[in-house]
């Protein structure tokens, strides 16, 4: 980075150098007036100053809609319902791969009742529960599904796979739409159940009810059938930007992963339960490891901080890039005004009306603002494409957003144009003869 502004800046002192010197050398073997060479650099510098002054506006333009687009999603993004409730809720992963202790499906199984047994007795927590991922933590689960339609099995894709203990969807505050929630008994391997979301359901029965369908996919090692005994609310584990893909939940008894997840809701003090989790599970078993400890509300504004950061340097560059392009269009009408201060101070004293000079000004200026929001409006329907994959709820074509920043730009245009115009407006015959 440092040696890319390095080069940048390098570049842009002998980019910008170079036209001076090449005015210079083209005019010095021509035999002109020192008046004429005069007005020609001019002229060339003034074209120049007013090409760049549409390209900041363009630039401008482009880099305020993109930030109009990045706000109104991160602002979409903000009211996403993710499926479950993060407030006052503790998560942590831990690792059940001590022989010793965790041997087997029914060990592990037997020692993470006993720690949502004990993280349950402690003072506020409302309910505690395992699942095999937690939502968006950047991990997922797929398996391959097939429907018993008619008697055959249907393959139909795949979906998220995860393994819950009962109560989970009790912890995560999700909304069971039909039918019911795993409990103890489901833990029996010889009866096969499975939850599924809202998405899923509408796969498996789009016109009618999910519920006891027959589902069959490979777990633990084999082909398993199992019954649709519950539908959730759909839960977004990947990306809060992408509806579920639909979810599969089963027992945990029946594949028993040896790295889960455990998510606690207290009342309140959610700071206070994250520093005795490591307590509770040492005192089951030392030799079991747990990390992540952290609220779930941390995990849903990771989520959103990508969309937040770039939502924060493209606002930083079109704030730079707008007072740039005002600031440069202001020079430059100013500077038009001050090579025909002559010229304006005759016509005034002529009679000229001080709202005439006032319009003139203010159009040449405009004209190059409306030259630079044309070329910006294309370059930012272009920018929009690129950063469309981060955006939620907003098309990168968004009229009222373009609509809006084109209005935006077009006063603040009109205010860098007009100031110069009516300092013009006051130009007067006693300025002419002070000048001659």
């Amino acid at each position: 980075m440092v040696l890319f502004a390095l080069g940048a800046s390098v570049s842009t002192a002998l980019i910008f150098g170079f036209f001076p010197v090449l005015a210079t050398i083209s005019l010095g073997g021509r035999s002109l007036s020192v008046g004429h060479a005069s007005s020609i650099a001019s002229q060339g510098r003034t074209r120049v100053r007013a090409g760049l002054v549409v390209a900041e506006v363009a630039a401008s333009m482009a880099l305020v809609i993109v930030a109009g687009l990045l706000v109104k999603s991160f602002r979409n993004l903000q009211k996403v319902d993710p499926g479950f409730v993060a407030e006052n809720v503790v998560s942590f992963d831990i690792t059940l791969r001590n022989p010793d202790r965790h041997d087997g499906p029914a060990a592990r199984t037997q020692f993470v009742r006993q720690l949502i047994a004990e993280l349950e007795a402690l003072p506020g927590v409302a309910n505690a529960s395992l699942v095999s991922r937690l939502p968006l933590d950047g991990r997922i689960w797929t398996n391959q599904y097939e429907l018993d339609v008619g008697g055959e099995q249907r393959s139909e894709g795949d979906a998220n796979f995860l393994m819950i203990s009962a109560g989970y969807f009790d912890t995560m505050s999700t909304t069971l739409v039909a039918g019911r929630l795993f409990n103890r008994s489901d833990d029996d391997q010889n009866i096969r159940v499975t939850i599924v979301d809202e998405v899923m359901a509408r796969r498996i029965a789009p016109t009618g009810d999910a519920l006891d369908h027959i589902i069959g996919f490979p777990l633990d090692g084999e082909y398993v059938r199992a019954q649709v005994v519950g539908v959730v609310e759909s839960i977004r584990y990947t990306d809060l930007r992408l509806e579920s893909r639909g979810t599969i939940y089963v027992p945990y008894r029946h594949e028993a992963s040896r790295d889960v997840s455990i998510v606690v809701r207290t009342g309140s003090d959610a700071e206070g339960l994250a520093a005795m989790v490591p307590d509770v599970v040492a005192a089951l078993d030392v030799a079991t490891p747990v990390y992540n400890v952290r609220p779930l509300t941390d995990m849903v504004a990771a989520a959103r901080s990508s969309s937040r950061f770039l939502l924060v340097v493209i606002g930083v560059f079109a704030s730079v890039a707008l007072a740039m392009a005002v600031i440069g269009l202001y020079g430059v009408i100013s500077y038009a005004v001050g090579l025909r201060e002559k010229e304006i101070g005759v016509r005034m004293a002529l009679g000229a009306p001080r709202t005439h000079v006032v319009r003139e000004v203010v159009r040449q200026g405009m004209v190059l603002a409306c030259i630079g929001l044309v070329i910006g409006l294309l370059m930012s329907l272009a920018a929009g494409r690129v950063v469309e994959q981060v955006l939620y709820g907003v098309r990168a074509a968004d009229m009222p957003t373009l609509w809006l920043t084109a209005g935006v730009l077009l006063a603040v245009s009109f205010v860098a144009c007009w100031l110069p115009a009516h300092r013009a407006s006051k130009i007067g015959l006693t300025t002419v003869l002070r000048i001659d």
